[in-house]
């Protein structure tokens, strides 16, 4: 019965790694971090920025899948 147990908190475990791990699949829950870019936005003039538009704030998230 302990062996019955200690397999049932293992299978448990995995489950719930299992579940963190596709977790953003499951939920359609994306985050995506923008640092590198944010930087690069610091450094362009106002002109270029108007060129290339690379702001990740002006991009319509809420669009349907």
């Amino acid at each position: 019965m302990k062996k019955n147990i200690e397999n049932g908190k293992l299978i448990n475990a995995k489950s719930k790694e299992t579940g963190v791990l596709f977790d953003h699949f499951t939920t359609n829950s994306w985050t995506f971090e923008s640092l590198f870019v944010e930087e690069i936005l610091k450094m362009m003039t106002e002109e270029e920025k108007q060129d290339f538009i690379i702001d990740p704030k002006a991009i319509d998230w809420s669009f349907a899948i």
